[in-house]
């Protein structure tokens, strides 16, 4: 008889690790069921006003250190700009709502609809889940006029889609042939932001061949809008390996400190809203640690670095002050 991987696992360890493994399973399943019948039900995004605002931890970049950099960040740009990503051996490709993919080892999945994104953000019916809605729209409308939206659910090498209406630890992956959960995993950490604020940098001290400051800095505001309305806490493919959403965290939050130490300003709305959303990612991350007796791994060194990031943002109080002395 051949055992499942998990019996096989548990009998490996000591009596020990197997009761207190068992200990925060159960908690843990007991939480996460009843926490699944809340988010079907009620909005998911934290609605309760957050007080204070983030702190800022980064001293100015002296422009002259970028300007060996400027020609690579001018050209990275370019491609963020227009919504096009490199990322895991793709090449540039755009990612955008019904954009064609050129397939993984003779897997192409259709491309799905295209959208034509209104102010009032009622595109987004159908894509957010209905308690998440009101609040997804309201955030849309705070996106420039003109902006295209990214599609952050899709692996945009094979083409395969995931919804973004299923709860986070609903997704499943590795199941569909040539889909590749890594490509939203990589685009949604936003690691390509940071590159946006050292052009600003650049840009505002007046170095040729880049656009104007103004125009990175509205892209950044635009990206984080633009998930935030789309992938609500919780719900989908982005939210469901916590390292993700720790890496995500830590490159919004770097990205707008690098963005204001340059000097730029930051509208109160938007200021307002990250504020909200590092929390959530704080909330997620503290909740969904990926921490096992018998494996303390890169994923766990990834989760906690993202909640101290987080936490060390967050204006004091009793749950950052408990995130940092973890």
């Amino acid at each position: 008889m051949i055992l499942p991987l998990e019996v096989l696992r548990a009998l490996a360890l000591r009596p020990r690790s197997v009761l207190e493994t068992a200990a925060q399973v159960v908690p843990f399943r007991l939480r996460s069921a009843r926490l699944r019948r809340r988010d079907r039900l009620r909005p998911t995004y934290h609605l309760r006003p957050l007080p204070g605002r983030l702190q800022r931890h980064l001293t100015p970049l002296p422009p002259a250190c970028l300007e060996p950099l400027a020609p690579m960040l001018a050209e990275l740009c370019r491609h963020y700009l227009a919504h096009r990503f490199n990322l895991l051996g793709s090449g540039w490709l755009p990612v955008h709502y019904g954009a064609d993919s050129p397939g993984l080892e003779g897997h192409r999945y259709p491309p799905g609809p295209a959208v034509d994104p209104d102010p009032q953000g009622r595109w987004l019916a159908g894509r957010v889940s209905p308690p998440n809605l009101p609040e997804a729209c309201r955030i849309w409308t705070l996106v420039s006029p003109g902006y295209q939206p990214i599609d952050w659910h899709r692996d945009f090498k094979s083409g395969f889609r995931w919804n973004p209406l299923t709860w986070y630890q609903d997704v499943t992956y590795g199941d569909q042939p040539g889909a590749d959960v890594k490509l939203p995993w990589e685009l949604a950490r936003c690691q390509h932001l940071p590159h946006l604020a050292l052009a600003y940098t650049l840009a505002r001290a007046g170095h040729p061949g880049l656009e104007e400051p103004e125009v990175y800095l509205r892209e950044f505001r635009d990206q984080v809008l633009d998930f935030l309305a789309t992938n609500p806490p919780r719900m989908g493919v982005n939210w469901a390996c916590a390292m993700e959403v720790a890496l995500r965290v830590v490159s919004w939050l770097v990205a707008r400190d690098l963005f204001l130490a340059a000097g730029a300003e930051l509208d109160p709305p938007f200021e307002s809203l990250l504020l909200r959303a590092v929390y959530e990612h704080a909330w997620h991350l503290s909740h969904n640690l990926e921490w096992i007796w018998e494996l303390k791994g890169n994923h766990y060194l990834a989760d906690v670095a993202g909640l101290f990031f987080a936490a060390a943002y967050l204006p004091p109080g009793p749950e950052s002050d408990a995130w940092l002395a973890l």
